[in-house]
C-alpha cells in the first residue's frame, strides 16, 4: 500500500487521493472563487494561485512565494493549481478558516502591505 501525506499531516491511501482529485479541484475552485477568497489575504490582489493551508488563507504568486520563504512552522503554503493533490483535511481547513475568517481573526486589512511593497516590507 502506498500512502500520501497531507499538508497538514495526516495519511491516506494515495489511490484514494488520486481518486478524489477532481472532486478536491472543484472544491477548491469554489472556495476560490468566493469574494473574500479573490482578492490575496496578504495584499488584497486579485488571482489567488496559493494557499497557507495551516492558516487557511488563500495567497496570490507573489505572496505565496513569501510564504515558502518563512518556514513550515509558520505557514505551510501549497498551490492550488496544476498537479497538486488536496487532501479533505486541507479542503475541510480552507472551508473552515478562509481569508474573510483570517481577517477577521488576525486583524486583516489594517496591517496589509501594499500591492506594489518591497518583499522585505
Amino acid at each position: 500500500m502506498i500512502y500520501w501525506t497531507s499538508k497538514l499531516g495526516k495519511k491516506y491511501l494515495k489511490s484514494d487521493i488520486e481518486d478524489y482529485e477532481q472532486q478536491s479541484k472543484s472544491e477548491l475552485d469554489a472556495l476560490r472563487r468566493l469574494p473574500a477568497n479573490r482578492e490575496c489575504a496578504d495584499c488584497g490582489k486579485e488571482h489567488t494561485v496559493w494557499a497557507s493551508v495551516n492558516i487557511g488563507i488563500f495567497l496570490c504568486m507573489r505572496c505565496g512565494s513569501i510564504h515558502r520563504g518563512v518556514g513550515t512552522h509558520i505557514s505551510i503554503p501549497k498551490g492550488c493549481t496544476g498537479t497538486y493533490l488536496w487532501g479533505p483535511d486541507e479542503i475541510e481547513r480552507m472551508k473552515l478558516r478562509g481569508n474573510q475568517y483570517c481577517a477577521e481573526t488576525y486583524g486583516g486589512g489594517k496591517h496589509r502591505p501594499s500591492q506594489n511593497a518591497s518583499d522585505e516590507e
